[in-house]
Order: C-alpha cells, then structure tokens, then sequence
C-alpha cells in the first residue's frame, strides 16, 4: 500500500489493556468495537488534551491488525502533512484522523476529508477521527463536512485524573512480541498491515 513518509510511530504501549478507563467506559468501548470490527464504522471522539484520544486511535489501529485488517493513523497536526495524504486511503481498512481541529478552516483541508468520508463510506471501511471539542464546535467552514462528521457515533473522552496519567504514562514498555528496533514494525507512515508486526 502507498506509504506516506512521516517521522511519527505508533506507540507500542498504546494499547486498550494499558488505557486507565476511569470514566472513558463507553468511549474506549466504542472505539473498541470500531477497531474490531464490530461497530459503528465511523466515530468522533472528542475531549481536553490529556483525556487519552490519541492512545485510543493508536490501541485502535493495533488491535485492527492483530484481527487482520489493516489500519492507518494520520496525527493531522503534522507540519508536514498535505491533504494529498488523504488520497487512496479507502485502501485501508480503518482510518485514524487525529487532531481534525488543526485543519479546521482550510478549504482544501475540509474538502479532502469530505471525500474521503464519502470514499470510505462507498467501500464499507472505518474511520475514527478525533478532535478537541463536539463537531457542532468545530470551526469548520464546509457545512457537509460537519454534517458528515455528525452521522456517526459521537464518543467524549473525558481527562483523566494525574494518578490515572501517571499510570499511563509510567507503562513504557514494548508490547508482547514487538521489538522496537525491528525495521518492518511499523510503516513510516504510521501504517500498519497484517503481517507488517514484528512476531
């Protein structure tokens, strides 16, 4: 699959069984779901920094390829991030969009996602976008967008209290059976197919 090169990873101690739930029960639920399979195929997920939303997009992806699907993460608040990135990806089986609140405004941006919304939905694929306040708070500038990004479940994040971060954040260690010194764990693209993991 096309690969974009970018100087991001996905974490390899980004995974459900690491996240603190706390009060995110029906969020990580969702997103669970979605990750398997199982659930809505498009969600928003929205919360306060520190509430967990970008280690639900990376345990998502990780769960997908250990169910043989293949999952992209895009962190949209890349700097060098073009909407080009967003070509071809109804190739994959889920999508993770993180951070839509930085591109929020730009045409170009806002029409890119409009398609590949529309692309997704035609090829039966999953996304999972998250963003930093509801949809309807978004300053985004093209109505179907937000239409678009309102149809499917809508799950909050909320933040996590410092003890739960820290023991997040203290869990920095290699997942079972991923070396992170291994060239084929991960694409530079935060992409990851089936039988792209280290065994």
């Amino acid at each position: 699959m096309h690969q974009i090169p970018l100087p991001v990873q996905l974490r390899p101690e980004a995974d459900f069984s690491a996240f603190v739930v706390g009060p995110n029960d029906e969020a990580v639920a969702a997103v669970a779901a979605w990750a398997a399979g199982t659930g809505d195929h498009f969600i928003y997920l929205f919360g306060t920094t520190g509430s967990g939303k970008t280690h639900l997009l990376h345990a998502a992806c990780w769960q997908a390829v250990q169910g043989d699907r293949s999952a992209i993460y895009l962190p949209l608040k890349h700097g060098k991030l073009a909407p080009s990135a967003l070509d071809n990806l109804e190739l994959w089986n889920l999508v993770a969009l993180d951070d839509i609140q930085t591109i929020a405004g730009n045409a170009t941006w806002e029409e890119g996602l409009f398609d590949l919304y529309n692309r997704l939905r035609e090829s039966g694929q999953h996304l999972l976008v998250s963003g930093h306040v509801p949809v309807s708070e978004l300053p985004l500038t093209l109505p179907d967008l937000r239409s678009r990004l309102g149809w499917g479940v809508r799950a909050t994040g909320c933040s996590l209290c410092p003890k739960a971060i820290a023991s997040v954040c203290s869990g920095n260690r290699p997942r079972a059976g991923v070396s992170s010194s291994t060239p084929t764990q991960w694409t530079t693209s935060c992409a990851v197919a089936p039988g792209n993991r280290a065994t």
